[in-house]
């Protein structure tokens, strides 16, 4: 719903969701309508783009429990040599290295770090489970 009024600051209610009715032509007159489905050829083209989507995120899951599984390993060490999970320096050089190569071949900066966060946290927790056995 979109409210319009001549002259908005003047509405009765509602006075800052209201636009001015030029302002409502402006915004009609710049939506794009989209098609809901395509051709034929379009959806299978798109589906077997969606295939290889599927292909690559089975592969990401895959390298992600592997690496997961090494910082598992990476935990029992650090146990068994008494050393701490967190590591600063080692996270500034990943940051630093992951971001500018990601940044190289198009990915975005804030993606980069948003990723690169959670699998950080992730890999905290899984270690923090290593140091917190029993055996």
């Amino acid at each position: 719903m979109i409210e319009a009024h001549i002259r908005p600051e003047e509405a009765l209610t509602d006075k800052e969701q209201q636009i001015t009715p030029d302002n409502l032509k402006m915004l009609i007159s710049n939506l794009v309508i989209r098609e809901e489905y395509g051709t034929i050829e379009f959806e299978n083209k798109l589906e077997e783009l969606r295939s290889e989507i599927d292909k690559l995120d089975e592969e990401l899951i895959d390298i992600l429990g592997r690496r997961m599984n090494i910082v598992e390993d990476i935990g029992k060490y650090k146990k068994e040599n008494n050393i701490t999970i967190l590591q600063l320096k080692r996270w500034s050089q990943i940051i630093r290295d992951r971001v500018d190569t990601g940044v190289r071949i198009g990915l975005s900066r804030e993606f980069l770090l948003k990723l690169l966060e959670t699998l950080h946290e992730e890999s905290i927790q899984r270690q923090t489970e290593v140091m917190n056995r029993n055996h």
